[in-house]
């Protein structure tokens, strides 16, 4: 079930239930597009040089095992099955809000994962994304 909230910013904001979800390269979860913010995307990719080896493994891993969903009349969002294993997505799901997108998380995989680095940022046991973050100028 797509969280109300996520259903009511893809109307407002996109006019559009139409997303596309992929497979998070590097962490276990999915990643979920609204259908604009996607094609957004794809356009700078696009650009990309052909035959840059980074630029190639990005379609061929993000880009290639994207899929167009639709949110049905009742908020849900059927995640094919293929993303659904990548993801380990089973019963219990995490939606977080990423600004122009969504992750998708099994709750186990979440609470494994990011519950911990919570802790240690919350305790001040992450220096190094306190420094990232003000080198960014946030």
């Amino acid at each position: 079930m797509l969280p109300s909230r996520f259903r009511e910013v893809l109307r407002t904001h996109y006019d559009d239930l139409r997303v596309v979800i992929t497979k998070h390269p590097t962490d276990p979860c999915l990643v979920v597009y609204p259908l604009k913010e996607w094609e957004k995307f794809e356009a700078r990719v696009r650009e990309l040089p052909t035959f840059n080896k980074q630029a190639k493994l990005l379609r061929r891993v993000y880009v290639g095992c994207a899929q167009d969903c639709d949110v049905d009349k009742q908020g849900r969002l059927l995640v094919p099955a293929d993303l659904r294993a990548r993801g380990e997505i089973d019963t219990d799901v995490v939606w977080k809000g990423q600004i122009s997108f969504a992750e998708l998380w099994s709750k186990d995989r979440y609470d494994a994962e990011v519950e911990p680095a919570i802790a240690r940022l919350e305790s001040g046991e992450l220096p190094e994304l306190e420094q990232a973050l003000e080198d960014l100028g946030l």
